[in-house]
């Protein structure tokens, strides 16, 4: 037993650290659907009731009051997965964010602990810089309060970006993790996908040096094959059904603008302490603020290996910490950067930076830096989290997911609808009039011509019904919102699928008689390539991976 517990001392103390921060996910009355987190589950919930149907998940038919909505086609589902895995654990959807919640800290803290380890060669180090990272306020701001569930478990993946970013430069195995790591990004959260890819090519260019080496490149070109490869089933039809149709979430102004944006900073003192009158905490923490001050004497002793490395991290440490304030000038850009939405969302890649700079610091300062001394700072920075307890929100009724009207559009404008958000991947033509789902009878339609509509018998994503035109053409809406996909047979021939003057599946028939119809959603043509190039590049990718551990020239 004394062997085990010598052996993984390490990775004990940041799952004890994982539980202890975790304890609140324990309370009864923690309002997981707080902020996002009704998006999150319900996202879940009607993910799986599509499944159980046995419909495509990409246009979830129980939401829109019926007419169906696609979210996991534009925003990664990986989090949605998570959550549905962890449902067949724990038998029901609350306790399966939980879990879900718990997973991604954990893991979390064992992805930072092994980049800190391999970057200093010191597990001490490692642990305490995985410690660090999952006890970081805003971490968990995200993790209880905000309930941004895609942001939350980005924290897994942007170590391994850097830790197989450094073996690369470095000429060690497991560069992969480079993939492994970005396509983890690509379908967990668009945003910070593209935040971590910016700062991994500043990264890059910080060792273009090192892309002189042939083996070096080759490698670096097959990790970005592998990225693309990978993550085609859900790029492919990202980009086919953008282009497909106008949609809300890429109107201007949608999302929010560079006003907006310029107002949601943050003020410099609220990375210093938090004021009772704010529902969020953003704050830095007084121990990190401490830790970092031991930079400058630090700086002259850390080893000339990863030296570029602390440099790159504290300064980029520095400048998104800056970002999440006031003091960037957000007003001078244009609506382009409005895309980022909120600007403490820097602070995830702060959080990421900083935990392994102060952990440096202190294995670096502290003389005979031992196993005691991450226990102390540990602790420290544990119980001063704690602290902060009274921002995790609390309700007196937390519901079962069955008890949400999921998908309910008044028709109001602004609606935020539950678990479709503010409904931005609505085509525009929906979004703008919300108001005619909300009161459009739930059947077939004839916009334009004179036809007769009998027999619609609507079940989820598909719909039969007999159908006449008595004059050419003649168009038939069906209560569904466009999405690419969708098949139309007239008596068993397909005919043109458009989208109607009112964001719905149209089609346009001439002058026929009775006819038999049958709408279906199966996906388009996008979708199974991108599947098929997904599969084939996931075993090229383990066959590169088995291959470079027995063929190591490293």
């Amino acid at each position: 037993m004394k062997k085990i517990l010598e052996k993984y001392k390490y990775g004990i103390v940041i799952l004890i650290a994982t539980m202890v921060l975790s304890i609140p996910l324990l309370w009864k009355n923690l309002d997981v659907y707080f902020d996002d987190g009704v998006q999150h589950i319900c996202r879940a919930y009607s993910t799986y009731l599509s499944m159980k149907a046995g419909e495509s998940t990409q246009v979830l038919s129980n939401l829109a009051n019926g007419y169906g909505y696609s979210w996991n086609m534009f925003y990664g589902a990986f989090s949605t997965v998570f959550i549905i895995l962890c449902k067949f654990i724990v038998g029901n959807f609350v306790n399966a964010y939980k879990l879900t919640l718990f997973l991604g800290l954990l893991f979390s803290g064992f992805t930072m602990y092994k980049l800190v380890q391999k970057l200093t060669g010191n597990k001490i180090t490692g642990t305490l810089a995985g410690v660090l990272y999952i006890s970081m306020p805003y971490h968990l701001t995200d993790m209880y309060i905000r309930n941004a569930l895609g942001e939350f478990l980005s924290y897994m993946f942007i170590p391994l970006v850097f830790l197989g970013m450094y073996n690369l430069f470095h000429k060690e195995k497991a560069s992969y993790l480079i993939t492994i790591g970005a396509v983890g990004l690509i379908i967990t959260h668009n945003l910070m996908s593209i935040i971590t890819a910016i700062l991994a090519f500043c990264y890059l260019c910080a060792n273009l040096v090192e892309l002189k080496d042939k083996e070096v490149l080759k490698k670096l070109g097959l990790n970005v094959l592998f990225i693309v490869g990978l993550s085609a089933f859900y790029i492919l039809p990202l980009f086919q059904t953008i282009t497909a149709s106008e949609y809300a979430v890429y109107q201007s102004g949608m999302m929010a603008t560079k006003e907006s944006v310029a107002n949601q900073a943050l003020k410099l003192k609220e990375l210093f302490v938090t004021p009772k009158k704010l529902i969020r905490v953003y704050e830095l923490g007084p121990h990190i603020l401490v830790m970092l001050g031991f930079s400058i004497a630090a700086f002259r002793q850390i080893e000339k290996r990863y030296k570029k490395e602390y440099i790159f991290l504290l300064f980029v440490g520095i400048l998104t910490s800056l970002m999440a304030t006031n003091i960037f000038p957000w007003k001078i850009f244009g609506e382009a950067l409005s895309i980022v939405q909120f600007p403490w969302r820097f602070l995830t890649i702060s959080n990421f930076c900083f935990a392994i700079v102060c952990a440096i610091n202190m294995s670096v300062v502290i003389k005979k830096f031992n196993f005691f001394d991450i226990l102390v700072i540990s602790t420290i920075s544990i119980v001063y989290v704690c602290a902060l307890k009274s921002f995790i929100p609390v309700t007196e009724n937390v519901k079962k997911v069955e008890e949400w009207d999921i998908g309910y559009m008044s028709g109001e404008q602004d609606q935020i609808i539950v678990a479709m958000g503010k409904g931005e991947y609505l085509p525009k033509m929906v979004n703008n009039n919300r108001f005619y789902i909300a009161a459009r009878e739930d059947t077939v339609v004839v916009l334009e011509g004179q036809g007769v509509v009998e027999d619609v018998d609507k079940k989820g994503s598909t719909l039969t019904c007999k159908v006449e035109s008595l004059e050419t053409p003649t168009i038939f809406e069906f209560p569904y919102v466009y999405y690419p996909g969708y098949e139309v047979t007239v008596d068993g021939s397909r005919v043109n699928v458009y989208e109607s003057q009112n964001g719905l599946v149209a089609i346009a028939l001439s002058e026929i008689p009775k006819s038999d119809i049958l709408l279906e959603y199966k996906g388009t043509k996008a979708m199974w390539i991108g599947k098929l190039i997904s599969v084939i590049s996931l075993v090229a990718f383990g066959v590169y991976i088995f291959r470079e551990y027995r063929n190591s020239n490293y």
